[in-house]
């Protein structure tokens, strides 16, 4: 395998026939983690999706398409749950959300029509954002209850 594709397919997870469930699962833990160590963990975040974003474009040679096996930005586009979840139960809940709004994709199928890169890393970012607001208006609406 080569090393573009040993890290766009984190290590090979993306072959697996629930790659993408898993690498979302290991992408929240992986920014909890950072979290609980480090302050600048929301600009390691950042800077891992910018890694993300050079590593795609130098290594996939599928284009614009963006194949199943590379799995590197659902692993990405999870930590950005952590900007809205505080708790186990709605990490959970993001991950279920952003997983059903990442393979619907009601606003990704546009970020889908990006370039190259920027289309294959744009859906799952958008899916995420989009489970997080959900998360946000979940919280809201109940804290409003009581």
């Amino acid at each position: 395998m080569e090393p573009f594709f040993w890290i766009l397919t984190l290590a090979g997870i993306g072959y697996l026939p629930m790659g993408g469930i898993l690498s979302m699962a290991l992408g929240l833990l992986w920014m909890y983690m950072l979290q609980q160590k480090t302050r600048y963990w929301f600009w390691i975040l950042a800077a891992q999706i910018v890694l993300t974003l050079l590593l795609i474009t130098l290594g996939s040679p599928l284009g614009t398409e963006d194949p199943g096996a590379i799995v590197i930005d659902e692993f990405i586009a999870a930590g950005i749950l952590l900007l809205v979840a505080r708790d186990w139960v709605t990490r959970i809940a993001g991950l279920a959300i952003y997983g059903i709004l990442d393979g619907i994709k009601p606003v990704g199928q546009y970020a889908e029509l990006l370039p190259a890169a920027l289309g294959i890393v744009g859906d799952d970012i958008v899916s995420a954002i989009l489970a997080s607001l959900l998360l946000l208006l979940v919280r809201y609406l109940v804290t409003r209850q009581s």
